[in-house]
């Protein structure tokens, strides 16, 4: 049951959170990519005052953004991306096992919810199901909210 939907965008991250996920992925790459070392980068951005949304993280396959292998996507799509430059820009290709699970997909819920909260400039995005012959394109802008341990 379900398919697999791919996500891949490059986003400048805010500064506070391009260091949390430079962070986690010098931990995925320093263990050679091994499951399980990625597990909680959305709890560890929550704990830095991200106010990630329960609703994403109630998504039992949420680590698998950015770390999720790239399955049953076209071959312009490369491989699994999840690099971030010293400027903290992200690069990110991957997939999961998300569509016929929800009724809104955890891809979709991570673009319109989560990334705009992670970036400062605008970026775009794309969602494709394993089934779709066409991807769908989201315009990203930032999303200003206040930090967690920044309101009384």
């Amino acid at each position: 049951m379900g398919e697999y939907t791919g996500l891949r965008f490059i986003a400048q991250l805010r500064p506070d959170i391009a260091e949390v996920v430079r962070e986690v992925v010098r931990v995925v790459v320093r263990d050679a990519g091994g499951y399980g070392t990625y597990r909680g980068l959305w709890e560890q951005l929550k704990e830095a005052g991200t106010p990630i949304p329960s609703e994403f993280l109630e998504y039992s396959r949420r680590n698998m953004i950015p770390f999720g292998m790239v399955c049953y996507m076209p071959n312009d799509w490369g491989d699994t991306q999840y690099s971030i430059s010293p400027d903290g820009r992200w690069n990110v290709v991957c997939s999961a096992k998300d569509y016929g699970y929800h009724a809104v997909s955890m891809m979709e819920t991570f673009v319109k919810k989560v990334l705009p909260l992670l970036i400062q400039e605008p970026c775009r995005a794309e969602i494709l199901y394993e089934h779709w012959d066409e991807p769908q394109f989201y315009e990203v802008t930032p999303h200003e909210t206040p930090r967690v341990d920044a309101v009384d």
